[in-house]
């Protein structure tokens, strides 16, 4: 059996000026969605992308802030713990 990590992080995009085409391209490629969930995502108030182990979470992150800096495109991503019960 796979154990699942204990740690998972969050990712939220929030407060955003991009373009439609931009966050559709961040959530298509970066996290792999497909056209379906990346319509979900953007049609809800918070914007989460995903939980991911703290390591490729940080990835993530990384990686949507650099095209948010070469492309021009005013972007604010979170990464949180996410809280287990």
């Amino acid at each position: 059996m796979i154990k699942r990590p204990s740690h998972r992080f969050k990712i939220t995009i929030t407060d955003t000026t991009a373009t439609q085409t931009f966050l559709e391209m961040i959530l298509l490629t970066v996290f792999r969605k497909t056209e379906q969930e990346t319509i979900k995502i953007l049609d809800r108030k918070h914007k989460i992308c995903g939980c991911y182990p703290k390591e490729i979470a940080e990835m993530k992150v990384l990686q949507v802030n650099e095209l948010s800096i070469s492309n021009k495109q005013p972007i604010n991503i979170e990464m949180q713990k996410e809280i287990n019960d």
